[in-house]
């Protein structure tokens, strides 16, 4: 890495130039990875250098896979001597994102990287260590494409292959509602969600497609029970990060003191652990 406008402008190669050469090696197949943008965030200019037109035969299929999304900035691990996000690409592909089983699909290498990389920079940068890695696909199935095959068929040990239910919960950004009773319209769940300053606080917006969600809270009422309960759970990681119980007749009240656990058990992940004696 260097700060030497000149060096950079003598010794590196420009985007467009790498897609002029994949163009004309007649590749109809292409992944880019870029693990950059230390000194300066990722910005919409660059994202669109790196795209392919799929619907002119530019190329058949492309995934570019970005060590950080939009406005953000990429960190170097101290302890590694690499980018988190090489370090957790190379985990991810060594089995990490098999997800317990032997494939490294497309879909799980995104995820596992959006998952690990936001926790670890979190960890050791500090919280306002924003870097979650942004993946362009196009002409791809992607939960279908296996780019690895792990020989253990389990994920590996270490801090970065799963992240602390804390590291998880400080990296999320979207949730999503969703009722598994006809007792309850996810919308009234919602509305009370929003009403809570402590809500507001968590900096959590809640998205109507499950798939967008980092957190999905299901809600389900046992048959004769009205006991309604609740389960947290992280999307990208397969991880349940809370659960609860609220004993009420009618949805109305339950929705409120349902909004109040949830916000109440998040915040508990999200506080720092105290320090050991």
């Amino acid at each position: 890495m260097t700060t030497n406008d000149s060096l950079l402008a003598e010794t590196a190669i420009s985007v467009e130039r790498i897609k002029e050469l994949i163009r004309a090696s007649g590749a109809g197949q292409v992944m880019l990875v870029f693990d950059a943008f230390r000194q300066a965030p990722l910005n919409e200019a660059f994202k669109r250098g790196v795209t392919f037109d799929t619907h002119n035969q530019e190329v058949t299929a492309f995934a570019t896979l970005l060590a950080t999304g939009v406005g953000q900035h990429a960190y170097e691990s101290q302890a590694k001597k690499q980018g988190y996000f090489t370090a957790a690409l190379i985990e991810g592909l060594k089995g990490g994102a098999a997800g317990g089983g032997r494939e490294v699909t497309l879909d799980r290498l995104v995820k596992y990287l959006q998952t690990n990389v936001p926790a670890e920079a979190q960890r050791d940068v500090g919280a306002g260590a924003e870097q979650r890695p942004l993946a362009i696909i196009e002409g791809y199935q992607s939960d279908e494409l296996t780019l690895a095959i792990s020989e253990g068929g389990t994920t590996p040990r270490g801090p970065s292959a799963k992240p602390e239910p804390a590291e998880l919960i400080r990296a999320v950004k979207t949730i999503h509602i969703r009722s598994k009773t006809i007792y309850l319209r996810p919308k009234l769940l919602e509305d009370e969600l929003l009403k809570q300053p402590d809500f507001q606080g968590l900096g959590l917006k809640i998205v109507g497609d499950p798939k967008a969600a980092d957190l999905v809270v299901d809600v389900t009422l046992p048959f004769l029970s009205w006991t309604w309960t609740y389960v947290v759970t992280h999307q990208a990681a397969n991880t349940q990060l809370a659960n609860g119980k609220i004993r009420e007749i009618t949805a109305g009240p339950a929705s409120i003191k349902l909004a109040k656990d949830i916000i109440a058990r998040l915040q508990a992940l999200r506080a720092p652990a105290a320090p050991r004696k």
